[in-house]
C-alpha cells in the first residue's frame, strides 16, 4: 500500500522515486462463512458463484468483504473511496522522527525545508528537541515549532493519505496536491478540532466507510438443515421439517479500519431474520410461517425433536421425483461504528440456497 503518502510524494520531489509498504489482509476469524466459494445465486445481494471483487486495500480487513457486493444491500446508494483524503498522520513525536530521517535518506533540501516549517524552535533533527517557546499553543500555528511536542492542547498532525488502489492518474493528482501544499504538508488539528479544510481533498467519516462496506460485503448462502437429513430421501406426503441452526444464521466481522487512520472504524454484523422455502418442481405443500429467526435462540425454524404433525418451517413433497429445495434468506446486515449506526433497508437483501432432494413413495414390506 502507499504508506505515509506525504512522506512519499516528498521523496519523489526530491529523488524521482518512492516507497511502497506491502499489506497482507488480515483473515477474519470472527466469522464462519467463506468468501467466493459459494455455488448458487443471490437476490439483491449480488452473486456468489465463486468471483471476487476488488475490495479497498486501505481497510484492515477485506478477506469476508471479497464477495461481489450490490449497492442494492444499501437500498441503491452506495460510496466511493477518493484518490486521496485528509487523516490523522503523525504524533508530534512521530513527526519529529520522521522528518529526522529524512536527513540521512533523502536530499537535503527536501529535510531543510521541512525542518524550517516544523521545527523553527527546535535542534535542526539532531540530539533532541528544546522545549517551546514559553506560552506558545499549538493553535497558534504555522509556523509550527517543534513538531508540536509537548504543545498544549494536544492533537495530531494530518497529513493526505493516497489510496490503496488508486490508477496512475489518480496517483499524480494527489502527487499535485502535495506538491501544491509542500512544504506545508501535514496540518496540526488540536484533539477533538475540525479537520482541515484545503478545498483539494475530502476526509472520510466512518458513516461513509460504513456504507461502503455494507455495499461490498459477500452474504453467505445459509447453511439448512433438515428431518429427514439432506442428502437422505424423503418420503412422499411425509413432513420434511427445516431449520438453521444460530451458529449460521449470523456472522461478524470487527474493527475494519483504515490502515492510515485507526480512528475510523467500524464493525460489521449480517443477520438471518427468515427464509422462504420453495421446491422445483412445485409438487409440495410449503410450511413457511415459522420460518423466522427466534431472537432467544438465534435458530430460525424448529429443531425436529420426534413431533408428529406438520412442521411450523419445512416441506411434503407430493410426488415420487427428485425436487429442488430453495431456501431464500433474508439478512439484515448492521454497521456500527462509534457514536452511529446503519442498518440495511427494506426489502432487505437475499440469498439463494439449494439443495437436491430425492422423494419416494413409502416402502411396504410383502411377506408372500
Amino acid at each position: 500500500m502507499m504508506g505515509r503518502a506525504a512522506l512519499a510524494a516528498c521523496l519523489v520531489l526530491a529523488s524521482g522515486w518512492f516507497t511502497v509498504f506491502a499489506s497482507a489482509p488480515s483473515a477474519l476469524a470472527d466469522s464462519g462463512s467463506g468468501c467466493g466459494t459459494s455455488s448458487g445465486g443471490t437476490s439483491g445481494g449480488g452473486s456468489v458463484s465463486g468471483s471476487q471483487v476488488t475490495m479497498w486495500a486501505s481497510l484492515t480487513k477485506t478477506e469476508h468483504l471479497c464477495g461481489s457486493g450490490s449497492s442494492s444491500i444499501t437500498g441503491g446508494t452506495s460510496w466511493t473511496p477518493p484518490a486521496c483524503w485528509w487523516a490523522p498522520e503523525y504524533t508530534p513525536e512521530e513527526l519529529y522522527s520522521t522528518v529526522g530521517q529524512l536527513d540521512q535518506s533523502s536530499s537535503q533540501l527536501t529535510y531543510s525545508a521541512f525542518q524550517q516549517e516544523y521545527d523553527v524552535n527546535g535542534d535542526n533533527g539532531h540530539g533532541g528537541l528544546a522545549p517551546l517557546k514559553p506560552g506558545y499553543l499549538s493553535t497558534d500555528g504555522p509556523k509550527w515549532q517543534s513538531y508540536n511536542v509537548g504543545a498544549g492542547p494536544a492533537g495530531t498532525w494530518w497529513g493526505l493519505i493516497w489510496n490503496d488502489d488508486d490508477t496512475l492518474a489518480q496517483m499524480q493528482q494527489c502527487s499535485d496536491i502535495d506538491t501544491k501544499h509542500f512544504p506545508e504538508d501535514w496540518y496540526w488539528v488540536p484533539t477533538g478540532g475540525a479537520a482541515p479544510t484545503t478545498g483539494d481533498a475530502p476526509t472520510v467519516t466512518a458513516e461513509q466507510l460504513a456504507l461502503y462496506v455494507a455495499s461490498k460485503v459477500q452474504l453467505p448462502q445459509l447453511q439448512v438443515q433438515a428431518s429427514p437429513a439432506l442428502g437422505s430421501k424423503s418420503t412422499v406426503n411425509l413432513p420434511t421439517w427445516v431449520w438453521a441452526n444460530a451458529a449460521d444464521t449470523s456472522f461478524s466481522v470487527n474493527d475494519i479500519c483504515l490502515t492510515e487512520d485507526p480512528a475510523i472504524c467500524v464493525n460489521l454484523n449480517a443477520q438471518a431474520e427468515s427464509f422462504t422455502l420453495g421446491t422445483d418442481p412445485a409438487d409440495s405443500v410449503l410450511y413457511n410461517s415459522g420460518c423466522t429467526l427466534d431472537q432467544a435462540t438465534g435458530t430460525i425454524g424448529t429443531p425436529y425433536a420426534g413431533s408428529k404433525g406438520d412442521p411450523p418451517c419445512g416441506v411434503t413433497f407430493t410426488n415420487p421425483e427428485n425436487y429442488n429445495l430453495k431456501v431464500l434468506t433474508s439478512w439484515l446486515i448492521t454497521v456500527t461504528w462509534n457514536g452511529g449506526q446503519w442498518q440495511s433497508p427494506q426489502p432487505l437483501p437475499t440469498t439463494e440456497t439449494d439443495e437436491a432432494v430425492t422423494a419416494q413413495e413409502v416402502q411396504t414390506i410383502n411377506n408372500g
